[in-house]
C-alpha cells in the first residue's frame, strides 16, 4: 500500500523520513516548498518521487529555477492525480 506524504514544513520533512516506504511519494507544499532548494538525502537508499506544488512556490516568491532538478513541479490538478494513485495520504506539519 503506497502512501502520499504531504509535507507542510521543513520539520515535517524530517519527521516523515522514518515512515517512508517503497512506492511512496512526497509532495512539498506550504512552507515545505523551501526544502525544494536543497538536496534531500533519502533515507535507507529509498528512491522517492518528490513533488513541489508550483502555486505554493509562487505564493512565497520562489522562482521555479531555484528548485533542484530532482523535484518535479506539479499544479493542483497534478496533486489530485497523485491522491488517486496512492491508497492513503498523511500530512506532516
Amino acid at each position: 500500500m503506497s502512501v502520499l506524504h504531504l509535507v507542510n514544513s521543513i520539520e515535517g520533512l524530517a519527521r516523515c523520513f522514518d515512515r517512508l516506504g517503497p512506492n511512496d511519494a512526497l509532495i512539498l507544499l506550504e512552507a515545505g516548498v523551501y526544502a525544494a532548494m536543497t538536496a534531500i538525502e533519502q533515507p535507507n537508499g529509498t528512491v522517492l518521487d518528490v513533488y513541489v506544488l508550483h502555486e505554493h512556490l509562487s505564493q512565497r516568491g520562489i522562482p521555479t529555477n531555484s528548485v533542484l532538478p530532482s523535484f518535479a513541479l506539479i499544479d493542483f490538478e497534478g496533486f489530485v492525480v497523485l491522491t488517486t494513485r496512492h491508497a492513503t495520504s498523511v500530512s506532516w506539519p
